[in-house]
């Protein structure tokens, strides 16, 4: 009896072990027409086999597809005249290249993530005025929540308009009579928003029902 351990490693596992006997087989024919031919045979089947080319096996996309499985299959040592050419072993080897991470222009300050740089540029594009003023106060106070959200601990407001001018490459500075928020009051709303945002209401007593026995008989006695 064989078992799966001795057998050779199934090159595709989507195809299964019955395409990859075949694909050695029609390697060994030395015809190379009956062998191109036996090749066409396969392909046909590998598209039954294949729920991801099932439905669209005819399409020229797939059909390349396939035949770039059944060299692979062979180990890339079929030879036959098939409508597109063998892949590059090479190629098929080469590992993908890494994506790098992005990261922030500041790694110091990434508590205050990619959103409140966003801000930043925008109110360095408006114009001075009122509006501006309050939407650098608006950024102020989104910068000490998030330092708190991140240190869990009271910060110095002095650092905070520090880290506003550093990130506005000195073009928004808080001005010095305007106060954030208190540090308790941030807190409170960060912990809302870690509960879900909803506190519970008052609880509603339910009214007790009576048992039907006793309406029945209070309605005898009248």
């Amino acid at each position: 009896m064989e078992y799966n351990s001795q057998r050779s490693a199934i090159k595709l596992p989507e195809y299964g072990r019955a395409v990859q006997e075949m694909v050695e087989q029609i390697c060994t024919i030395e015809d190379r027409e009956e062998r191109t031919a036996a090749a066409f045979g396969i392909i046909k089947m590998m598209g039954l086999v294949n729920p991801a080319t099932k439905e669209q096996n005819q399409t020229e996309e797939i059909q390349q597809k396939l035949w770039d499985h059944l060299y692979i299959i062979s180990d890339h040592k079929l030879e036959v005249d098939g409508p597109f050419p063998p892949p590059d072993p090479e190629a098929i080897k080469e590992k993908p290249k890494k994506i790098p991470y992005p990261k922030l222009n500041n790694v110091k300050q990434k508590h205050y993530g990619a959103v409140i740089p966003g801000f930043i540029e925008k109110a360095k594009q408006m114009d001075p005025g009122p509006a501006k003023d309050y939407f650098i106060e608006v950024i102020a106070n989104l910068m000490k929540k998030a330092y708190l959200l991140y240190n869990k601990d009271t910060v110095n407001e002095e650092l905070i308009r520090e880290h506003l001018k550093e990130l506005s490459e000195g073009a928004l500075e808080l001005p010095a009579q305007v106060r954030l928020r208190p540090s308790n009051e941030l807190i409170a709303g960060i912990q809302d928003q870690l509960r879900g945002g909803s506190k519970p209401g008052p609880s509603k007593k339910r009214k007790k029902k009576k048992p039907i026995g006793q309406h029945r008989h209070r309605n005898q006695q009248r």
